[in-house]
């Protein structure tokens, strides 16, 4: 199962059949794969999620996590992402995007794992 700008379904041998599914039935999928993983291989969560984040809107995610059970694997993968982003700008506007949905422990969670990673891609570690 892959998710992507521009795919037309999130199952590769439907897309290469030419078949095609709408954002709504992708973000269905996306919701099932997660909570699949998150009952079975959890240590493939965080990956997965990282490469829905570009894709789906982030808070649709988060709130997603939180039904299902994976709100903190959610909010390490979004932390991994909003920190690869190259400006100061973006990172600040993606945690804005997801504030108003955190925890003040979630927040510094976030904060915390942001800066961790911020860091590490950028050496300083």
């Amino acid at each position: 199962m892959q998710f992507g700008d521009g795919l037309v379904c999130c199952n590769k041998y439907r897309a290469r059949a030419g078949l095609c599914c709408d954002l709504d039935a992708q973000l269905e999928c996306a919701s099932i794969e997660s909570a699949r993983l998150a009952a079975h291989a959890p240590d493939r969560l965080h990956h997965f999620l990282t490469t829905l984040l570009p894709v789906f809107p982030p808070d649709v995610l988060l709130v997603q996590a939180r039904q299902g059970g994976y709100i903190n694997t959610f909010i390490s993968s979004a932390a991994c992402f909003c920190a690869a982003f190259r400006t100061k700008d973006e990172r600040r506007a993606f945690f804005n995007y997801l504030a108003g949905y955190l925890s003040a422990e979630q927040t510094e969670r976030f904060k915390t794992l942001h800066t961790a990673e911020w860091e590490r891609l950028r050496g300083k570690v």
